[in-house]
This record gives structure tokens, C-alpha cells and sequence, in this order.
């Protein structure tokens, strides 16, 4: 990809690449509260994924693959890896694939309010039903309860937050939300790669997320060897918007203690785990 296709982005600071990939249906506005602290001797890229934000032009991908290719494709475009990679949700799941396919390339994962299991054929069947849901309806009712789900109960009254999240989830196109939803229901099980990864790993939750339960990220904790793990209390799906300072704080800490390039912090050439 020529550097003028790369994905609409934030580009902050100078140093070791920091790559930052939001969830689904967001854009790259959610990391507004990030940027800046973690650019300190770091240069932070926060691309928006093809179909949402300012790459609403683009066509995405129904495939988990075919986002991680268009991802990859601006990544290398901009930042020499290796790069510490922030996946949020969605963005998680693009993470790990990242590693599974090129570990050469990731210094390091932070994983926040994601999984690693593949849809259930129930949960595939819930998002082929929302699919129908919003080609008959449009975005308006699934908007709001999407805006909902995503904060915790205490957060849906604050009159700053709600409605800021409610403008980026209505912000984001059906046919994006769509093909995003056929590439959730279909993504690969990234469990057996979980053991494989020789990277420094920060698992990061909310105490009282409602979209994928605590304990499904806890779970990456036990399965990747040395991750660590912090839950941020009083958030829900969003803990960078709904906590930023202790989301911020449990970042900054995990990337102070990461070990300089120089000092060896480049990741081993690990051979992925078969998916």
C-alpha cells in the first residue's frame, strides 16, 4: 500500500512504534485520551479500520483476515517494527492475529476487554441476527442499545460520556457494521495460540463489562506465558474512556518495563500456533 492509502490516522510523537486499533462500532476517536501520554518517547499511530471514521469510504473486509491485511499494510507503511500493539475488542482480536501470522513484527501486546475464543454458533447466530436487524430498521434502535451495552451501569447516566459514545456508535455506516459482524461471526480461535506468544503481554478489562465478561479476558491472563493482567474499576467495554486515568496508568507502567531494542526487547521469531 502507497503511503498516500494508508488508513486515515492519528500520528503522535517520535521513537518506538506504538500501533493503537479500536473496536467495533467505533472509530479512532475513542483513543483521544491516549495519544498524548503514551507519544511521551514513543511515536503512537490510532488508524481508524476500514469502514469507520474517516476510512468510511472504505470497503471493509467481511474477513478478520482481510481487516488484519489492510491494517498490516498501513502498519508497515508507517512504523518499523516492531511495535507495541493496543487492540481493544475487535482491534484484540486483530492483534492476535498480528502475532499469529507476523510475531516478528510485535514487541509487545496490550489486550483490552477482548477474548480469544471464536464465535459460538449461537453468538454467530446473534450477529446474523443483528445483521437483519439493521438492514430492516437501520442503526437507530441498535445504536443506542449498542451505546448501553458498552459502559457500565453507572456510566450510561453521565451526561458527557453517554452521548459521546452514542455519536461514534450512530457515526458508524450499516454496510461497515455489517461486514464487520460477518467477519466477528467467522474469526479464527485464537486459543491455541495463546501459549505460543513470547512477547510481553498486558491484559487490561473492566470490572463491569457487560460485552465480553471479565473473566473471558482474565482467562488470556493464565493462557499467555508472563502476561499480566489489570481490571479497571467502575468501567465497562470502554475503560480508556470511561477510567482513562487508571487505563493510562497500567499502560504507561507496562511500557516503562519494557526492555529497550537495544536491550534485546525485540520479539523471538516464534513459529505461530496452528488456528
Amino acid at each position: 500500500m502507497a503511503t498516500a492509502d494508508v488508513l486515515p490516522h492519528d500520528d503522535r510523537g517520535s521513537g518506538s512504534p506504538i500501533v493503537l486499533l479500536h473496536g467495533f462500532p467505533l472509530h479512532r476517536g475513542v483513543w483521544k485520551g491516549q495519544l498524548d501520554p503514551f507519544a511521551v518517547g514513543n511515536r503512537v499511530v490510532a488508524f481508524d479500520l476500514p469502514g469507520y471514521g474517516q476510512a468510511s469510504t472504505i470497503r471493509p473486509p467481511e474477513t478478520l483476515e482481510g481487516v488484519s491485511a489492510v491494517v498490516e499494510s498501513s502498519t508497515h507503511a508507517l512504523a518499523s517494527p516492531p511495535a507495541v500493539v493496543i487492540g481493544h475488542s475487535l482491534g484484540g482480536y486483530l492483534a492476535l492475529h498480528k502475532y499469529g501470522e507476523h510475531p516478528e513484527r510485535v514487541r509487545a501486546l496490550v489486550l483490552t476487554n477482548t477474548r480469544a475464543e471464536a464465535d459460538s454458533e449461537e453468538a454467530a447466530a446473534k450477529r446474523y441476527a443483528t445483521i437483519a436487524r439493521l438492514r430492516q430498521e437501520g442503526p437507530g434502535g441498535f445504536a443506542v442499545e449498542t451505546a448501553r451495552n458498552l459502559l457500565a451501569p453507572n456510566n450510561v447516566g453521565n451526561p458527557d460520556l453517554f452521548p459521546a459514545v452514542l455519536q461514534i456508535v450512530r457515526a458508524s455506516p450499516v454496510p461497515a457494521m455489517i461486514a464487520s459482524l460477518v467477519a466477528l461471526a467467522g474469526r479464527p480461535d485464537f486459543t491455541s495460540l495463546l501459549p505460543e506468544v513470547r512477547v510481553p503481554t498486558l491484559v487490561i478489562w473492566g470490572e463491569e463489562d457487560r460485552t465480553i465478561p471479565p473473566k473471558q479476558s482474565k482467562a488470556l491472563v493464565d493462557a499467555i506465558p508472563g502476561a499480566k493482567g489489570v481490571g479497571i474499576p467502575g468501567a465497562g467495554h470502554l475503560p480508556f474512556l470511561e477510567n482513562p486515568s487508571a487505563f493510562n496508568q497500567a499502560v504507561l507502567e507496562f511500557l516503562a518495563a519494557l526492555p529497550s531494542l537495544e536491550e534485546g526487547g525485540a520479539p523471538a521469531k516464534a513459529a505461530p500456533a496452528s488456528k
